[in-house]
């Protein structure tokens, strides 16, 4: 929403690479939860 206010530029962008590195990791988490319930149940 903020960028169609063109209230971010290129410098900006750190909040959403964190958050983007973050969902990447519970989603990683939650595959591996899986396979390991999965294989070991």
């Amino acid at each position: 929403y903020n960028h169609f206010k063109q209230k971010y530029h290129a410098g900006q962008t750190l909040g959403l690479e964190l958050g983007a590195t973050y969902w990447h990791f519970v989603d990683a988490l939650w595959i591996y939860l899986f396979f390991f319930l999965y294989f070991f149940r």
